[in-house]
């Protein structure tokens, strides 16, 4: 009778520990001593409705009456655990089943990944389910393998994400929408995993997916960040993006390639030849690559160099389809050689003069900051 009462509430909406509390407090008062189809009875609701201490009050009982937990109780602690967020002791009752031969059932373990996905702890959700994986489990759900790639590209964790996308996105069970895709890029960006980076493009591009500037900015962080950097891939991109509508490629998308080479001065003329290898093979080259170049001269207070780079610009100028253009310079180039005017040593004030004239010779308007920094010049130079 007792038993029946007590599994009464299990239901998640009806039932209640503190009514348990109550039948075992009920058969105390008329004498009545708990067996074990009671505890297990208790620990069924317990893993529906969370209570540690009631939990541990008949855990304890059962130890000193030497009653053996089943698997099935074993189960419903583990999952009581989990329920209360106690992550550890749950991990280590599932752990200890395992080592213990017990068939561990995927609800539990399913159960397991998702608690541990919500609460953030991608690390430990990440190795149940390689385990699973690796130990050719037949029927991993779909609902978890999803959810695992969203907690996991969410948290930036490059080893869950990069296993769920290659054994389930590449193979077609689950079809991630554009903001995982674009979490799992980010994350493939911040691990330069290239492949991983250029499997979601390819997967994005099959849905007919319009990148922005967003998307491709993390593929060039992405070819920084490998091991060894790409450079060539990384300035390849800021040509492709000149090819996309709406996505020429601005200053903004060029601040972690100045970022590399500000680190890397001695790769700036090799920017310059792969720009130039990229012309050559018909690429259209963006005046923000050139610009980049003339503002890592800048830094490196190279005016020379700096002026050699805007000398050569109208070089780059697209074989066919040029029209009546002169020049690929735009008003952030003439902003940039000021400036290399201003941190040369001396400051020169000749030659930013001149830089004016070929501006406003090129119809080109200037803006604030040019004459900014056509004032900061005069001004160094007294």
């Amino acid at each position: 009778l007792y038993s029946a009462l007590i599994l009464s509430n299990v239901d998640a909406s009806e039932g209640a520990a503190w009514r348990v509390t109550e039948y075992l407090e009920e058969m105390r008062e008329a004498g009545l001593q708990p067996d074990v189809g009671i505890c297990h009875a208790a620990l069924k609701v317990l893993s529906v409705h969370p209570d540690h201490l009631l939990r541990a009050d008949v855990l304890e009982y059962m130890r000193a009456r030497w009653l053996s937990l089943s698997e099935e109780g074993a189960h419903d602690v583990a999952a009581g655990l989990l329920r209360e967020s106690l992550f550890e002791q749950a991990m280590q009752r599932i752990d200890g089943m395992q080592r213990s031969g017990i068939h561990v059932q995927p609800w539990l373990l399913d159960m397991t990944v998702h608690v541990l996905c919500m609460a953030g702890e991608i690390e430990e959700a990440y190795r149940v389910m390689r385990q699973r994986h690796e130990a050719g489990e037949p029927v991993l759900s779909k609902n978890v393998w999803y959810a695992l790639l969203d907690a996991g590209s969410s948290y930036r964790h490059a080893a869950s994400t990069a296993l769920v996308w290659n054994t389930q996105v590449n193979s077609g069970y689950i079809n991630p929408s554009s903001g995982i895709c674009l979490n799992v890029l980010t994350t493939a960006s911040r691990a330069g995993d290239a492949i991983l980076a250029t499997d979601v493009f390819t997967h994005l591009s099959k849905r007919g997916t319009a990148f922005t500037t967003i998307h491709y900015q993390l593929l060039i962080d992405c070819y920084l960040a490998a091991s060894p950097p790409d450079l060539t891939r990384a300035l390849s991109i800021l040509s492709i993006m000149e090819l996309e509508k709406g996505a020429s490629p601005t200053p903004d998308v060029t601040r972690s390639l100045y970022v590399y080479l500000r680190e890397n001065p001695e790769l700036v003329k090799e920017a310059f030849k792969i720009l130039r290898d990229l012309h050559e093979q018909g690429r259209k080259i963006p005046i923000a690559a050139l610009n980049l170049l003339i503002e890592c001269y800048a830094q490196q207070h190279n005016l020379t160099e700096s002026l050699n780079v805007y000398k050569l610009i109208h070089t780059f100028l697209p074989a066919e389809g040029g029209g009546t253009r002169k020049t690929l310079a735009n008003v952030d180039t003439f902003n940039l050689l000021l400036r290399s005017c201003r941190l040369a040593d001396p400051p020169d004030e000749n030659l930013a003069s001149f830089l004016v004239s070929e501006l406003l010779a090129l119809r080109i308007r200037p803006t604030a900051l040019t004459y900014d920094r056509l004032i900061l010049v005069f001004v160094q130079a007294g």
